[in-house]
């Protein structure tokens, strides 16, 4: 797995709405993408369960860190996972 591959197939989103709620959130995601492109995946998986606990009504965390843990192989996980960003 490369990073750029995981950025480009998981599509972490920017949001673009206001407030400080939403920046913080911009910038969490700009640190998960520059955590994964430098390979550094396991910073990149805490910050994502940190803003999944954070921001549960987001399906932007539960979906890239499920699609991180189906390329490391933690398939039952990852499942769980991607099926709540799908509900």
């Amino acid at each position: 797995m490369t990073a750029r591959l995981f950025v480009i197939l998981l599509g972490i989103v920017l949001l673009s709405s206001c407030g400080s709620e939403a920046n913080y959130r911009k910038e969490q995601n700009l640190v998960i993408v520059s955590a994964i492109e430098r390979g550094d995946i396991e910073k990149a998986e805490n910050l994502l369960r940190e803003m999944q606990s954070k921001f549960p009504q987001e399906v932007q965390y539960p979906r890239s860190l499920g699609g991180l843990l189906l390329l490391r192989g933690e398939y039952r996980e990852a499942i769980v996972l991607l099926k709540k960003a799908i509900e």
